[in-house]
């Protein structure tokens, strides 16, 4: 009978080219209690030929689903629906794993004392040439409080990483999937459970970090991507942080808002208004959001007439 501990969701966006990298480095796991759910989001090249031909070889379970394209917190949230593992492993389409992931991710939450306190373990990326990605957490990083911890993360180690996040949390709270939108950051789910629970942060090395071929999960526009992106991070913080994370800095919250206000600006107000959940704070973004169109309006004026340029 089948061992599945750990699900490995791979979401895909014309990927053809790299996917067998990353199946590769599956195949050379010294553990197989994992399952393998290759999502594709929409693939317009061979991602689906290439997919099922690797699942048909490989010696571990392996899963593809095929959906419209969404963007890359969709394709998880499927993945993650129809994943049996008790804990996640996200997978990028182009990147891999080293052999003894899986092995030591297992084990490392076997260690954990009370993992029910805990929502992930976090261990370390690599670049291609066996190098590091970033500076080794402190020794003493997993003694400190859980908003000393996010503090000091925030600070020094904002770097790329790698975890096993227990399945049973992520179940519970997908990214959120707004009309029309093809991207979501991660952050919008990652900061809700850190205000709930802890991380177990190792030096170990877990997955390798590739720079050749970009995101490729979604391709919207620059300037909607970046405005969806501030957006949604920004809401978040208003909705979420403000109310439960004591991690954040009174300065922290200042600058986001202030910069949410500068966000929201192009965007419809009825979503603001529907958005939103404190009232105070609705008012306020809703009054700055008409006090900055406002100036705007003023300052186009002003150029037109050249009273200024």
């Amino acid at each position: 009978m089948e061992n599945i501990i750990v699900s490995v969701i791979t979401p895909a966006y014309n990927r053809a080219l790299t996917l067998p990298r990353t199946f590769e480095s599956l195949v050379a796991q010294t553990c197989y209690d994992f399952e393998w759910i290759v999502v594709d989001d929409g693939s317009t090249d061979d991602t689906r030929v290439v997919a099922e031909k690797l699942i048909e070889t490989a010696p571990f379970k392996s899963r593809y689903f095929y959906k419209t394209n969404g963007g890359v917190h969709t394709a998880r949230n499927l993945g993650i629906r129809e994943a049996i593992g008790k804990y996640a492993m996200l997978l990028d389409s182009d990147d891999t794993l080293l052999p003894d992931t899986i092995a030591y991710g297992i084990s490392a939450w076997g260690g954990v004392k009370n993992p029910e306190d805990y929502w992930c373990i976090v261990g370390r990326c690599v670049y291609e040439n066996g190098e590091m990605v970033g500076k080794p957490f402190p020794e003493n990083i997993n003694t400190l409080s859980r908003t000393k911890k996010l503090r000091l993360i925030r600070k020094d180690y904002s770097i790329e990483c790698c975890g096993f996040q227990r399945m049973d949390l992520l179940k519970e709270l997908p990214w959120p999937e707004p009309p029309d939108v093809k991207y979501v950051a991660e952050g919008t789910v990652w900061s809700v459970l850190n205000s709930k629970y802890d991380q177990l942060y190792i030096n170990h090395a877990f997955r390798v970090y590739f720079q050749d071929s970009g995101n490729q999960i979604t391709r919207v526009s620059i300037s909607s991507n970046a405005q969806m992106t501030g957006y949604l991070y920004s809401l978040h913080i208003i909705n979420v942080i403000f109310k439960l994370d004591k991690s954040y800095y009174f300065g922290d919250k200042i600058r986001t808002l202030f910069a949410f206000t500068y966000d929201v600006i192009g965007m419809k107000k009825p979503r603001i208004e529907a958005d939103v959940e404190t009232k105070w704070m609705r008012m306020f973004i809703l009054g700055s959001y008409h006090f900055i169109k406002c100036g705007m309006l003023v300052k186009k004026c002003l150029r037109k007439l050249k009273v200024i340029k």
